[in-house]
């Protein structure tokens, strides 16, 4: 067996390698790399890779089990198993016989039977000498071989992580806020409107959706009672006002008549001099009167 294998620098862009859930996963795929046989196979079970390719690393067997079922659903690497029983091959025996696990030493005999290889090995490997390297030791996968949890080959998913919030907020947008310009009724110009929510936002008052919703609301209503909405809503544009009520001015442009003190939307003023005059129809103070 060689003493290593190349790595190509795709491995970098490589989508299915960024898939993999963290780095030591990563790291454990670009180490095993370099232990493939001629045939790009090894032993497959978790406790042997551990053995031969992270002896040295602080991973528990469940961790590296994990690591190899996600890189086996990418399509990194496939696993398969065998009922005979097989012996290992020399060189990796070798290592298996010098390296000690934080469990003791490592089993010398292959338990499950499992393996694994690598799909696109020669691909990778353009300098590959097969006759100049030791034939596999390891048995060759067969589709009655490829190891599979119900015994049928199944298709490559990647495997399922969290996403973080950035991705959340990307792949899951928010609803459309109510009260937006798409709910706007016809009578409205829409124009107008984005006007009036402008000039909130400069008074300092912006309208949630909510209140869009109400004031739209008002707005059907004072269509109702025979204002027009779009005056409505310029005169309190120019007025500065947050709320939308009735004109001043009727539909024809004459002024109302104001019979006493006036309550608009809930708050009372006193009347003038002159309003409370026309009112009761007699001058506070007719001429003469005190002279």
């Amino acid at each position: 067996m060689a003493r290593g294998r190349m790595l190509s620098k795709t491995i970098s862009l490589d989508e299915k390698v960024e898939a993999l859930s963290c780095d030591s996963a990563r790291l454990l795929f670009t180490w095993l790399i370099a232990h493939l046989d001629v045939e790009g196979r090894m032993y497959g079970e978790a406790r042997l890779v551990k053995s031969i390719v992270v002896p040295r690393r602080n991973y528990s067997l469940r961790t590296i089990e994990k690591y190899l079922n996600e890189m086996e659903n990418l399509g990194l690497i496939q696993r398969y198993s065998i009922n005979n029983s097989q012996e290992l091959g020399t060189f990796q025996q070798q290592k298996l016989n010098n390296s000690q696990t934080n469990q003791g030493k490592v089993c010398q005999n292959i338990v499950k039977n499992q393996y694994l290889f690598a799909p696109n090995f020669e691909k990778h490997q353009p300098g590959l000498r097969k006759d100049k390297e030791t034939q596999s030791q390891i048995p060759p996968p067969s589709p009655d071989l490829l190891r599979s949890k119900d015994g049928v080959k199944t298709e490559l998913v990647p495997p399922k992580r969290s996403l973080s919030l950035k991705e959340k907020k990307f792949n899951n947008p928010l609803p459309p806020k109510r009260g937006n310009v798409n709910s706007i009724p016809d009578f409205i110009d829409k124009e107008l409107w984005n006007d009036f929510l402008e000039m909130r936002k400069e008074i300092r008052k912006p309208a949630t959706a909510r209140a869009q919703e109400l004031l739209i609301k008002d707005l059907e209503k004072l269509k109702a009672e025979g204002n027009d909405p779009n005056e409505v809503i310029k005169q309190s544009i120019m007025n500065s006002w947050k709320g939308l009520f009735p004109l001043k001015g009727g539909q024809d442009g004459k002024a109302r008549r104001n019979t006493g003190p006036q309550q608009s939307s809930g708050h009372f003023r006193m009347p003038t001099k002159a309003e409370y005059e026309e009112s009761i129809g007699t001058p506070l103070f007719p001429a003469g009167d005190g002279e």
